[in-house]
């Protein structure tokens, strides 16, 4: 027990050394650095005025480069985070723009909307991403009216790709706050728009099929009586004159197509969903190939896969489908022509193409050549091609086409191997 105590404060002396120790070397240190200032201030009172105020001048110069680099270096960080907050609005486009249209800024966005680079727009004028209903200075007037009035603007405009390609745009226009300018939030509204088509489209078709139904109906039963009667006329004047059967012929040929004509009438107003059966396909094409006149100036090519397998459908829609577009197909090669029909299965699909090398379909109208009383024939009321849309699509299918004037046209209908099948059972 001595022994550790004996030990304990010899420790405690050995601390207390130190501690001593160690605050004259802090005096001596303190000393000799107040000489040091001391001499330096000395030094500098010696030299002249003219020297001191340079030094002085130097001194002030290096401290406002440090403070000026010092708020360079916060303004570029807040560039760098106002740029990420710009990038980060996305999918849209942000726009800065000022006082005469030329954009300042804007986010990558406009790469993915438009096709541009970033470079490619800065210092651009705006309307280089869309073009509104009136013309410029019009449209520009209205919005800084407006911005003035309200403080924002909403509108709608075509957008303008890099490729030549116009979008729907929904633009929002804000002041730019204590700047000459504004701020410009460019939403791209395709899906939207395709929506309200959609439902737009839906509406006309129930309107446009409640009325076909009524006219189909009354229509059919004096149509049926005309066609009794020439059918009569015909048995009983058979001796008659060429002259009376051509034109006898003619009423026959003229019943045939209005009853077409209210076929579809019927067939557009019902809309029933498809029956499936497990079906050839290729059949099914054979048959319709069958029922139609083909001229003798059209030769016709056929290329089915003889594996092809057998698919759910409903047969007598999807005849219906084929002799809608070999006949139409037909109708534009009054001159003749070739029509190819092929089958084969291409991935989880079978597919159906039917070729023509007739007179071609305008780019402008091959989006609408689906719509209901769309067509540009004089003969026809414009049902044919939207029955074949709304067959195909109850069953799950597509159908796409390809064409151009003096072209020809391509009608490609894909139907689905194994969903329909799963859909039936």
């Amino acid at each position: 027990m001595k022994v550790t105590r004996i030990r304990n404060r010899e420790v405690l002396y050995l601390v207390v050394v130190l501690i001593v120790a160690g605050g004259f070397v802090a005096i001596n240190i303190a000393i000799n650095f107040t000489d040091m200032i001391y001499d330096f201030f000395k030094a500098y009172t010696r030299l002249a005025v003219r020297e001191f105020s340079v030094n002085l001048i130097f001194l002030g110069v290096t401290l406002l480069l440090w403070l000026t680099y010092r708020r360079w270096k916060e303004a570029d960080r807040r560039k760098e985070e106002l740029e990420n907050i710009i990038d980060s609005i996305s999918p849209d486009v942000f726009v800065v723009i000022n006082s005469d249209r030329t954009i300042v800024m804007c986010n990558s966005s406009v790469k993915r909307m438009f096709g541009y680079e970033m470079d490619e727009v800065i210092n651009q004028k705006a309307d280089l991403l869309y073009f509104a209903e009136q013309s410029s200075s019009e449209h520009w007037h209205e919005i800084f009216d407006t911005l003035e009035r309200e403080g924002f603007h909403i509108g709608l405009a075509a957008g303008k790709k890099k490729n030549g390609k116009t979008i729907p745009l929904e633009i929002i226009t804000g002041n730019l706050s204590g700047h000459a300018g504004a701020v410009l939030l460019l939403h791209d509204i395709t899906e939207r728009t395709e929506m309200q088509e959609r439902l737009l489209r839906q509406e006309k078709l129930a309107v446009l099929g409640q009325l076909a139904g009524g006219m189909g109906h009354e229509l059919r039963n004096p149509l049926g009586v005309i066609g009794n009667s020439a059918y009569y006329l015909n048995m009983k004047l058979k001796d008659a004159d060429e002259k009376v059967k051509k034109h006898l012929d003619i009423l026959q040929g003229e019943v045939q197509r209005a009853n077409k004509i209210i076929s579809d009438l019927l067939e557009f107003s019902k809309a029933r969903p498809p029956s499936l059966v497990e079906y050839d396909l290729n059949s099914i094409i054979i048959d319709a190939l069958a029922e139609i006149k083909i001229p003798e100036n059209i030769s016709v090519e056929s290329q089915l896969d003889k594996k092809l397998p057998r698919i759910q459908l409903d047969p007598d829609q999807i005849r219906r489908v084929f002799i809608n577009i070999i006949s139409d197909a037909v109708q534009a090669m009054p001159e003749g022509g070739r029509l190819d029909i092929n089958t084969g299965v291409k991935g989880d699909f079978v597919e159906m193409m039917i070729r023509d090398t007739g007179e071609g379909i305008p780019e402008e109208n091959i989006q609408k050549i689906f719509e209901p009383l769309f067509s540009t024939r004089a003969r026809g009321i414009g049902l044919g091609l939207t029955i074949v849309k709304g067959i195909i699509d109850s069953h799950k299918g597509v159908i796409e086409v390809e064409s151009g004037i003096g072209e020809g046209t391509t009608f490609t209908i894909k139907l689905p191997l194994e969903e329909e099948k799963e859909r039936g059972e």
